[in-house]
């Protein structure tokens, strides 16, 4: 293989969690003489950073007053880091080149990928579709947010393999020649409005995935999701949409109970929608997109079918961790954002008792206020958003509670039997928990808790 256009290069990486570990990892390994820094202190970051200084990097902790070495010839920028922060702007300024992780893993990839993005679904759509290609015995590999770092593991890939990557929208700023076999759009509603300033700008991210595809490559775009379908009509790539309803194009849809993909003129069912594992109005949309992708790879029906039936989904994403006394406790905390939220509230039929709040992505919970009074018992009231909820929906029952144990409690006693317990927050978890992991983490142990007490409670 051809040396990468990186090799022997002075490189500075901006950021040291995962992401840029990896990368720095990958430059060492085609001779780069790499900087790695990050604003944290060193004992706030992962412990692997001293296998970094081992293998000949340079790590810089802890220094805001860190300038760019003159002799540093372009910039690795990690996902969390925002274009706007002084080290990225002074690089700019001082006509440093800023790429990403992925656009460096990209340069020494060999195997066809699978790139998707969206503002909710992205890992549970990356998870299934990396099931269905291991249950069509092709060599796969999962990575991105969900999981590895791409950049890791990118160059040990095979021709004959395939990368199934997801990507966010701040993977996409830095974006240059990154181009997937097949592009996933899941969704786009408004997030991360606190970095990306609006949402005209955070759409134009999330269609950069398409940039670089050819005619040979495939765009799958959500055919009811108006604000992508529009700019999908421009793309080069060859297009399958996805939806609830059949619209003459290429692409999967629901058709009598069934969920069918038309695909090179021909229309097949693929298998009934009731017999998907993984549930909700969103998860019906992840799976038709997740067809998508495996038609365009040249996957069989019988290995997509087999994956639609036996995939139950991801931790903290409607995920049931029990039931007491006729009440069940679901952990939705990956629902950072208000849409999350709403597909959360739709995919139950019995009245729910809400867990919500954390740190505002300025989020507009308006939006949702009437499905809350619809769907909603009773909501507890968790974190910084918490009174801006509150005057959002004013026609709903609130408590507050401050700490997760409080919350389970005073959800179980507010639910009645039959009623469905779900922390689905509709906000970031930094206010009070690590990230979301921990705070569903959190929750899954306030239920545990809660169930010991009381049976210890019937006993005596």
């Amino acid at each position: 293989m051809n040396k990468p256009f990186f090799a022997g290069k002075n490189v500075l990486v901006v950021g040291l969690q995962r992401s840029g570990i990896g990368v720095s990892k990958l430059l060492l390994r085609y001779g780069c003489s790499v900087i790695g820094t990050d604003l944290k202190k060193r004992d706030e970051l992962d412990p692997e950073l001293s296998s970094l200084e081992r293998s000949g990097a340079a790590i810089i902790c802890g220094r805001p007053d860190f300038h760019i070495p003159r002799d540093i010839e372009f910039i690795v920028a990690s996902p969390g880091v925002p274009l706007y922060s002084p080290i990225l702007m002074e690089a700019e300024k001082a006509g440093k080149e800023i790429l990403g992780e992925l656009e460096i893993a990209f340069s020494v990839l060999r195997c066809p990928a699978v790139c998707v993005t969206g503002t909710n679904g992205k890992s549970t759509c990356v998870s299934l579709v990396g099931e269905i290609f291991s249950r069509a015995k092709r060599k796969t590999v999962v990575a991105g947010n969900v999981g590895l770092a791409f950049s890791g593991i990118a160059d040990s890939l095979e021709p004959d393999g395939i990368a199934v990557i997801e990507v966010s929208s701040f993977q996409l700023e830095t974006m240059k020649f990154m181009k997937p076999r097949v592009g996933v759009l899941l969704n786009v509603t408004p997030d991360h409005l606190d970095r990306h300033k609006s949402f005209e700008e955070y759409l134009r991210l999330k269609m950069r995935l398409f940039e670089n595809q050819t005619q040979e490559d495939f765009a799958v775009i959500n055919r009811d999701d108006e604000t992508q379908r529009t700019p999908s009509r421009s793309l080069r790539s060859r297009v399958l949409y996805f939806g609830m309803n059949k619209a003459g194009e290429e692409g999967a849809f629901v058709e009598a109970g069934n969920l069918k993909v038309n695909f090179d003129g021909e229309t097949k069912t693929v298998i009934p929608v009731d017999k998907i594992a993984i549930r909700g109005p969103h998860n019906l949309s992840n799976a038709m997109a997740a067809v998508c992708a495996a038609a365009a790879m040249g996957v069989s029906l019988d290995s997509i079918e087999s994956a639609l039936a036996g995939f139950e989904g991801l931790p903290h994403r409607l995920q049931n961790v029990g039931s007491l006394e006729g009440v069940s406790f679901v952990n939705d905390s990956k629902a950072t954002n208000i849409d999350a939220m709403k597909q959360a509230l739709l995919s139950f039929k019995t009245p729910l008792v809400l867990i919500a709040g954390g740190r505002d992505k300025d989020g507009n919970f308006a939006e949702v206020s009437g499905l809350v009074e619809k769907n909603v018992r009773h909501v507890v009231l968790m974190g910084e958003a918490s009174q801006k909820i509150r005057s959002s929906w004013p026609g709903v029952r609130s408590t507050q509670a401050n700490s997760m144990n409080e919350a389970v409690e005073v959800a179980f006693e507010l639910a009645q039997k039959g009623d469905v317990v779900i922390l689905s927050p509709g906000c970031a978890s930094y206010d009070m928990f690590k990230n979301f992991e921990d705070r569903g983490a959190k929750f899954a142990q306030a239920f545990l808790s809660l169930k010991e007490k009381i049976m210890a409670e019937k006993k005596e």
